[in-house]
């Protein structure tokens, strides 16, 4: 199965959220959504009217359970794109850009109970976000230049490693299941890197 986000550039409000199957048996609307979700640890993570929500999910029946819960945090969305700047590991650790609109934003990252772990602070733009599986290293689309390439973070230090380097942009990364490979979109090509372990 997967979620996928069904976007309208005329009315934000008439984009949805859908869970559907490989197979195409199943294809079902669950719910009205102005930006892309992730699912970690049971929830679906999303940003509406700037806050980052977190809807309980049942991954094996496809169905959202009560009602969203905001937290107290002001995400990035991406506009243009609709793509939420948020990535969460199954080990409950949760990063996000913050901010309204689009451009120079901070990035941050907290434990469990809310608490600053690290931040990136610097002048560039920072749109799409991916935590690595294993929880210790985060994968951002950066834009120091015309062109945004991939930078990947270790979470403990913070320290940056420049993974893509090139005259296009590099957007959005996914980490492979196993943490050894990026996935990424380049204009009109499909593109991975392996990653040292």
């Amino acid at each position: 199965h997967f979620l996928y986000l069904s976007a309208y550039h005329a009315d934000a409000r008439n984009s949805c959220v859908w869970f559907a199957s490989l197979d195409g048996r199943e294809h079902r609307r669950l719910f009205e959504c102005p930006s892309s979700v992730i699912y970690a640890s049971g929830h679906l993570l999303f940003i509406r009217d700037s806050i980052l929500l977190a809807q309980r999910f049942d991954p094996a029946r496809g169905r959202v359970l009560g009602a969203p819960i905001a937290t107290p945090a002001v995400a990035q969305l991406d506009p243009t794109t609709w793509h939420a700047v948020v990535s969460a590991s199954e080990q409950d650790d949760l990063l996000y850009g913050t901010g309204t609109g689009v451009g120079g934003y901070r990035v941050v990252w907290f434990d469990r109970r809310g608490r600053e772990q690290g931040s990136i602070a610097d002048a560039a733009n920072h749109y799409s976000i991916d935590l690595a599986p294993d929880g210790r290293r985060a994968v951002i689309e950066t834009q120091y230049s015309p062109f945004s390439d991939l930078w990947v973070y270790d979470m403990a230090s913070g320290v940056p490693t420049r993974t893509t380097n090139d005259n296009d942009d590099d957007t959005p990364p996914v980490w492979s299941p196993d943490g050894t490979r990026l996935f990424y979109a380049r204009r009109q090509t499909v593109g991975h890197y392996w990653i040292e372990s």
